[in-house]
């Protein structure tokens, strides 16, 4: 009896298998898996067949025959460390007011490489989209002021928990001018008396009888 054994692709995600074939002996066949999972089947012939669904871990495969014949495999299935975001950091806030050159950087760890790194902004428009084998990546100084999401897939698709952070960037920087109005006062205030000589000739000779 042989076995083709497959491991998990993704942390936690039961995608183990294998595949064995039984050979020889008498049928029919019991066949007993012990580990994370147990299984117990009875097979009417020698044909391969498929175990899936297994959680990581080591495995006995026990086949008794007809005539208590036993034959045992022991295989051991592996899996990924989960795949997960262990840093997000702001390299850069926006240096003025309505500028593009915000930069943020990510950190992982886990999964399987290659990994795919994507930015997106609050209306979940993808900013940068980066597929690469290092466990960091950063999105340049490309990004102005909101709130940006990293979003990272290994190459199995491994799910990953999203993080989220925001670019900042300072009010608009207004010159105005400032103008101080200046009242003019009179420095004497009062009742004042105008006299002024009146001259006769304006006004023609009086008659007289």
């Amino acid at each position: 009896d042989t076995a083709n054994v497959t491991n998990l692709t993704c942390w936690k995600n039961a995608s183990g298998s294998f595949d064995y074939q039984l050979t020889g002996g008498s049928m029919p066949y019991v066949v007993k898996l012990e580990g994370p999972v147990a299984k117990d089947t009875t097979i009417n012939d020698n044909n391969t067949y498929h175990v899936g669904n297994l959680d990581a871990g080591a495995y006995v495969l026990s086949v008794v025959d007809g005539h208590d014949c036993k034959d045992t495999i022991r295989f051991t299935l592996t899996e990924p460390d989960s795949l997960q975001i262990t840093a997000l950091t702001i390299l850069n806030h926006v240096r003025c007011y309505g500028e593009s050159n915000g930069n943020m950087a990510v950190a992982i760890a886990g999964g399987t490489a290659d990994y795919t790194f994507t930015w997106s902004d609050s209306l979940n428009n993808a900013v940068r989209t980066e597929t690469r084998s290092d466990l960091a990546d950063t999105t340049g100084r490309i990004l102005p002021a909101g709130v940006y999401t990293i979003h990272v897939t290994d190459v199995n698709n491994c799910p990953c928990v999203d993080w989220n952070d925001t670019i900042k960037q300072n009010d608009s920087l207004q010159a105005a001018s400032i103008v101080t109005p200046h009242a003019t006062e009179c420095p004497y205030q009062g009742t004042y008396d105008v006299i002024a000589p009146v001259d006769s000739r304006l006004f023609g000779r009086a008659v007289t009888n």
